[in-house]
């Protein structure tokens, strides 16, 4: 598990920040919002994950909406996150935790009032703007979570607002994982010891969903997608995989990057030794 983790460090560092929707106001450089990973020890009861923004614009409004892809329970977001500046200077900030649907919503907006509030401009410097509170329950087992961005229904994706009260980019996002209890420990026991294929999460979705699974042993591996009639939609992995636990993300296209309609789809995972399917429903 211990190379699991040093692995999933790793693909954070050379992946950087994913890149979406072009600055309308300056082709040159992404506006960016950047999760840091943690490693905690078993036994931790609250922390906070940093998050850091990179902008070359005025930023006057922030929807912020993230979830946590875990494969054990006990861990998730909760309220009360820490606001830097310039953020605690604007009239409105706040996170609300919205658990059955398992994702954590931030809103903020400089100015409500009338006031002229300071904007959100880093000048490109890598800034600390906010540190979001997870909570570990005592019944918890050693994970790695995922912490990612999500498409909330009400305020839709991850997007920033410019201060002439029209623009709206989307920016390029960092992802991080959440290690408990995990690489602190004798790598073998931290190692599945079955095949198991996780519910994806979340289901329904729109306009993405994740899908994690875990593997006992290195082989050969393919996850696909299959419409409602048996077609096969898109192959998401096919490979050697190592032991461990893994989460393969789907943007709802098929093998030609082609937008899938709605409605309801399966994914096998099988190997020489396993299979198994589960259901998922696409809503657009």
């Amino acid at each position: 598990m211990k190379k699991l983790v040093f692995f999933a460090m790793a693909c954070l560092l050379f992946a950087g920040v994913a890149y979406a929707q072009q600055d309308p106001q300056d082709p040159g450089l992404q506006d960016s919002l950047i999760l840091e990973s943690r490693q905690i020890d078993s036994g931790t009861t609250s922390l906070f994950m940093r998050v850091f923004a990179r902008t070359d614009d005025s930023v006057a409004f922030i929807n912020f909406p993230i979830t946590w892809i875990a494969p054990g329970p006990g861990i998730h977001a909760a309220t009360g996150a820490q606001y830097f500046p310039p953020l605690t200077s604007w009239d409105d900030v706040s996170d609300s935790l919205l658990l059955a649907e398992g994702f954590l919503r931030v809103l903020g907006w400089a100015d409500t009032y009338g006031d002229d509030n300071p904007y959100l401009h880093t000048n490109y410097v890598r800034t600390h703007i906010m540190s979001l509170r997870f909570v570990v329950e005592n019944t918890a087992p050693r994970q790695l979570v995922v912490i990612d961005s999500i498409y909330d229904n009400r305020n839709g994706p991850v997007m920033l607002g410019l201060n002439d009260g029209l623009s709206e980019i989307t920016p390029g996002f960092q992802f991080a994982f959440l290690a408990y209890g995990v690489g602190t420990d004798d790598e073998e026991e931290q190692l599945p010891t079955t095949f198991t294929l996780n519910q994806n999460y979340p289901n329904p979705f729109n306009p993405e969903t994740n899908i994690e699974f875990s593997v006992p042993s290195t082989q050969d591996l393919r996850l696909e997608v299959y419409s409602l009639l048996g077609q096969k939609v898109k192959t998401l992995v096919d490979q050697k995989v190592d032991a461990g636990i893994h989460s393969v993300r789907w943007n709802g296209t098929n093998d030609i990057g082609i937008d899938v309609p709605s409605g309801v789809y399966f994914y096998r995972l099988s190997s020489e030794t396993f299979t198994q399917t589960n259901k998922m429903v696409l809503v657009r």
